[in-house]
């Protein structure tokens, strides 16, 4: 059961960081060096962190401070929330967990603030993971837990969704066919 909470410790904050690290890096750069100080500007500058992040990690912390300094300069709530979280997995990277953990706690209360769930629950994933590596193995599987729960959560109201979706489909197809106008 205990290796159950660490896979999904490692699903929700540490998979979404293995991707391939260093593809990519000069086409961003070049999208970057023509795009304006705007949102997409933030979300390249997030993922030019990410990429850098296990081979010039001094270059990705800066990288992850800009996309924060610019997100709360354009009010953008979300980027900044993405900002905060690379920039404590950074942090997590280097080892300094009090930093690290202050970015994510930061990105956990502003994803509440604006309710952005999906979020919160990465946040929550991302505090757990650096409990983990602290060896506070309780309080890791307690934010794992909230995480896990919001998944839950967002999981369920996407199927419900999708089912009001085919249900309107369906009444859409059903009332053409009826020849009502």
């Amino acid at each position: 059961m205990k290796l159950f909470y660490i896979v999904m410790l490692l699903l929700t904050a540490v998979l979404p960081t293995a991707r391939g690290q260093v593809s990519g890096t000069d086409s961003l750069k070049r999208l970057l060096s023509k795009t304006r100080q705007d949102t997409t500007r933030v979300l390249l500058l997030i993922e030019l962190s990410f990429r850098y992040q296990f081979y010039k990690s001094d270059t990705a912390l800066i990288l992850a401070q800009q996309s924060i300094d610019l997100a709360q300069k354009l009010h953008f709530s979300k980027g900044e929330i993405r900002a905060l979280l690379r920039h404590g997995e950074v942090l997590r990277f280097h080892g300094e967990f009090p930093q690290a953990l202050e970015e994510q706690l930061r990105a956990l209360q502003l994803s509440r603030e604006i309710h952005n769930y999906e979020e919160e629950a990465r946040s929550l994933g991302s505090i757990a993971a650096i409990y983990l590596d602290l060896g506070e193995n309780r309080q890791a599987l307690n934010y794992l837990f909230q995480s896990k729960k919001i998944y839950e959560r967002i999981s369920k109201l996407v199927r419900f969704l999708l089912a009001a979706v085919a249900a309107m489909n369906w009444l859409f197809v059903f009332d053409g066919c009826s020849g009502k106008e």
